[in-house]
């Protein structure tokens, strides 16, 4: 998938209009606009701020193959994690919950 693509279809994937997001990016919706047909090219600081925005990797939206799951883990997940935008905060939560479940199931294995 082309680089134009990706970030139209992250865009798509938080719901954001292309008007809301290039706000949010500080640039005006035309350039967004352009970026999206595959006119222009952001600059690596643009493209570092959606990654953020985005929850993505840059290798992720710089790289033609998509970024391979962790083995094991669904694919499901894996979209869930590259879609959604994380705080700090939302990740400490997420990793609490997630060790508190491999306990869970280490003690239902220990039976």
């Amino acid at each position: 998938m082309k680089l134009n693509e990706k970030i139209k279809k992250l865009r798509r994937s938080r719901r954001l209009t292309q008007s809301e997001f290039a706000k949010a990016l500080g640039i005006s919706t035309g350039y967004l606009s352009q970026i999206e047909m595959g006119i222009r090219l952001p600059s690596r600081a643009l493209l570092k701020r959606m990654a953020d925005m985005y929850g993505a990797s840059l290798d992720y939206l710089l790289l033609d193959a998509a970024p391979a799951a962790a083995p094991g883990v669904p694919e499901e997940i894996a979209e869930f994690f590259r879609s959604e935008h994380l705080s700090d905060y939302d990740r400490e939560e997420l990793l609490s919950l997630f060790e508190w479940w491999r306990e869970q199931r280490n003690k239902r294995n220990d039976n």
